[in-house]
């Protein structure tokens, strides 16, 4: 919607928002990525988060190049993803093997349904631009209503364990509410 005047098209502005729903694939590799540095920055390691951030920039790069050639932006994108997921399994595993275990690669995957439900999203999203809605502002907000319903719904199937405790949490002041 900000984007979307002057040489800017409707497509361009579908595309940035598609190529930003992307981008919240890396929202845990960036998570985990914050707290791991600090980590290394406790035991006076500055070089090793480091030399692995070059790596990550570089792996980046390449795959960003390699990838556009197939998808454009969304090649982009997955680079993006994919070379942030790689930093956080070699930062952990070094991490793990130099100094203290901190986080498995186990406890990571117990957050594949938050990732799946984000992948569930983009998918939805892309077939969702498919729909004929000329008004910005229209497609924005049921955009909006579909992605956050297609990732709650997927964290309710998948049986997120967070997102049933507050379900629970909710069923519990509504039945306090109701007396039932």
């Amino acid at each position: 919607i900000v984007y979307g005047h002057g040489r800017f098209s409707a497509e361009a502005v579908e595309n940035c928002a598609i190529g930003l729903q992307m981008y919240s694939l890396c929202l845990l590799p960036v998570c985990v990525k914050k707290v791991l540095t600090k980590a290394y920055y406790a035991q006076n390691d500055t070089r090793r988060p480091m030399i692995i951030g070059v790596f990550e920039v570089l792996l980046n790069i390449g795959l960003s190049v390699w990838w556009v050639r197939y998808w454009g932006v969304y090649g982009v994108v997955g680079a993006t993803a994919a070379a942030s997921f790689t930093f956080i399994i070699v930062m952990l595993a070094d991490y793990n093997r130099k100094y203290d275990r901190v986080l498995s690669l186990k406890e990571i995957g117990s957050y594949w349904s938050i990732i799946a439900g984000t992948v569930i999203v983009v998918i939805a999203m892309k077939a969702f631009s498919m729909l004929p809605i000329h008004s910005a502002l229209l497609s924005f907000i049921c955009k909006t209503a579909v992605s956050f319903m297609v990732f709650y719904i997927s964290l309710l199937i998948t049986g997120e364990p967070s997102f049933t405790y507050i379900l629970q949490k909710i069923r519990k002041a509504v039945r306090r509410k109701t007396g039932k």
